[in-house]
């Protein structure tokens, strides 16, 4: 994952539940947004910001606030990668 995200250098959403919370190369820090609640609640960056490719890994967000975000957002590219069998994705963004 690590080596991934020094390679595309784009932002990274980190869930709280995720374990990318911890141990984070010093390289990488930079791309880590784990508290994002209170960005996505700025309407100055709602006005500025559109996510056009979202790469998720696992389960979809917990935080309403992302969902609501991406659900504006209307990603053009939504990659899901996820080991379960089953599509989650109740909020149709992808």
């Amino acid at each position: 994952m690590w080596d991934f995200i020094r390679k595309v250098k784009w932002p990274v959403l980190v869930e709280s539940l995720s374990n990318l919370r911890t141990n984070i190369p010093s390289d990488c820090k930079e791309f880590i947004i784990s508290s994002y609640d209170a960005l996505l609640k700025s309407e100055s960056f709602k006005e500025k910001v559109i996510a056009e490719t979202v790469i998720r890994f696992g389960a979809q967000p917990v935080s309403k606030f992302l969902t609501i975000f991406l659900t504006k957002s209307v990603p053009t590219n939504y990659v899901v990668v996820d080991e379960d069998p089953m599509f989650r994705d109740s909020a149709s963004v992808s």
